[in-house]
């Protein structure tokens, strides 16, 4: 019965385990540029407001990669 006991154990921390490593990956990559996922986020798009792409990416964007409206500025976002 404690084998039982101790194998939930090792069970129940080998998923703990995973399931903080996925929310740190999905955290980590939530805050990447989505065209071109190697940079983090920087600007913020004119006028819909997506906050979506780095820098160089957003100079090289006509329309917004989230909701396709066209670019009329870009605004800096520093974290």
């Amino acid at each position: 019965m404690c084998m039982d006991t101790l194998d939930d154990n090792k069970t129940l921390n080998i998923e703990n385990k995973s399931s903080s490593q996925s929310q740190l990956v999905s955290t980590s990559s939530s805050t990447l540029c989505i065209v071109c996922f190697e940079r983090q986020r920087a600007l913020g798009l004119v006028p819909c407001g997506h906050f979506n792409v780095c820098v160089p990416c957003g100079h090289s964007l006509k329309s917004c990669p989230t909701c396709g409206s066209n670019i009329k500025g870009l605004i800096r976002i520093y974290d």
